[in-house]
This record gives C-alpha cells, sequence and structure tokens, in this order.
C-alpha cells in the first residue's frame, strides 16, 4: 500500500470515531476524547437513559451532554485544513460537496471518472484503497462547481416554469414537478431570449407613439394650454407604466 499524502493522514486525524468524517462542531469529553455534536448526541440516545453517558471509546463516563464544551481549537483548525485543501471548503464559500456523505456533506477534493462521484478526503482514502489504482481521479471539473439541488445534492439541470425553481434529474422523478412544465438551461436561455426581444421591440414601438403626440401636443393651438398639460401627463404617465413593465419583465426573466 503507497503512503498516504500528508493532507489525507491529516484529514483522517481530524476525523470523529463516530462518523469518519471531519468533526462538524466538536467537543470535549473529559477523557481527552472528541466528537462532532451531532455523533455524541445520537451516540448517547442509543443507550439506556437511565445508564450513566460513556465515552464510546474508552468507556470513562461524563457528565450531561449540555455541559459538553465545544473544542473551539479543533474547530478551528478543521476550518483551515477545508481552506487550505478545497480553497474555502463548505464553511467558507461554495465548493461541490461529496457524493458519499450522507448527511451534512463534506467539501469534496477528487472526482472519480469511473463512478462518476465527488469525494472528500475520507472518502477518497477509502475509495483508493477499495480500487486502488484501477479506477482515475482528476481535479474537480469546473462544471461539477456548478448550482446543487439543495434536497438531492445533485447538479441542476432544468428548470420548473411553474414555480420557476432549478431541478435536478431525481427531482423530476419524484415531488410535487412530476406534472409541471419543465425545460433544460438551453431551452429556457432561449425562451428568455425570446421573451427579453419582444419586450424591447412593444416599449420601442411605444416609445415612437409617445414621441409623436409629444410633437403632436406641442404644435398644437396655444389657446389650448390646459388641454396640452393634460396630454402631456397622460403621455408621462403611459410612458412610466411602459418601462414600469419593461423593467418588471426583465427582472422575472433574469431570475429565471
Amino acid at each position: 500500500m503507497s503512503q498516504s499524502k500528508p493532507e489525507e493522514r491529516l484529514a483522517l486525524e481530524l476525523s470523529c470515531a463516530i462518523c469518519l468524517q471531519l468533526y462538524r462542531d466538536p467537543v470535549a469529553l473529559p477523557c481527552g476524547h472528541n466528537y462532532c455534536l451531532g455523533c455524541i448526541q445520537n451516540a448517547a440516545s442509543a443507550e439506556d437513559p437511565k445508564s450513566p453517558k460513556r465515552c464510546p471509546e474508552c468507556r470513562e463516563e461524563y457528565g450531561s451532554l449540555e455541559t459538553l464544551p465545544k473544542n473551539f481549537k479543533l474547530s478551528s483548525i478543521v476550518d483551515g485544513f477545508l481552506v487550505a485543501t478545497t480553497g474555502g471548503g463548505l464553511r467558507g464559500g461554495p465548493t461541490v460537496p461529496c457524493d458519499q456523505c450522507l448527511d451534512n456533506p463534506l467539501a469534496a477534493v477528487k472526482f472519480c471518472t469511473r463512478c462518476e462521484m465527488s469525494l472528500c478526503p475520507s472518502h477518497l482514502k477509502k475509495h483508493e484503497e477499495r480500487h486502488r489504482s484501477l479506477h482515475v481521479l482528476v481535479e474537480l471539473p469546473a462544471e461539477r462547481d456548478g448550482k446543487r439541488c439543495p434536497v438531492h445534492l445533485k447538479v441542476t439541470e432544468y428548470l420548473c416554469v411553474q414555480e420557476r425553481l432549478f431541478l435536478c434529474s431525481d427531482c423530476l422523478m419524484e415531488g410535487s414537478h412530476q406534472h409541471h412544465e419543465v425545460q433544460t438551461f438551453e431551452v429556457a436561455k432561449e425562451e428568455m431570449k425570446r421573451v427579453l426581444e419582444e419586450l424591447g421591440k412593444s416599449v420601442s414601438d411605444k416609445l415612437q407613439i409617445t414621441e409623436a403626440l409629444v410633437k403632436s401636443a406641442s404644435e398644437g393651438p396655444t389657446d389650448k394650454a390646459e388641454d396640452k398639460l393634460v396630454a402631456r401627463a397622460n403621455i408621462l404617465q403611459n410612458v412610466q407604466y411602459v418601462f414600469s413593465r419593461f423593467s418588471t419583465e426583465i427582472t422575472v426573466s433574469i431570475a429565471v
């Protein structure tokens, strides 16, 4: 077995012994062991509530969960590790989540071209041990860093026209979008361009009419000054309405 890279060894050292992933909100037990807050809570809830709470590793007793102090130093080290290895991590900016993490996915650092999966340091180590050199691991492609579905954590590829939401392939197979009108991003882009072009032509036509009305009003009889003022006020009101509607449509289209 080839020697692990320094960052992979460090990732193992910074991983919780329960979930085997990088610490998230680590807390320190009196015995010196550290665990993710959620992990130690789940471990405690699985035991007899009448029995004293014990460390999952050394079985030393500890007090209530509420008294466990957060390990701020360890948390800072994990955040620094994520910044150094992923350019920000899930806590510092947009990254690609690991496809193997079930809960609270960590930032992926490599992509397996055969499995088509993004892998965090911990799962990358397991993947390399399982497949050795049979699978090709590459740096994360730029296109993998796109917008992700918050439900299925997959890259979004579609647009729900009714709700104006981005969808992944799994969203199309389940949930409330099954009977909605759905477009691919490419189709939605072309539709948006068409709408904007039509709106632009409509505004252009209305502006030409407005200019003609303004010119006609200014060239009218001088003894009808009051009528001119009323006409100009109506014209300005129509212009404002046209531009207001155009701006609204632009905003809605861009939001898509």
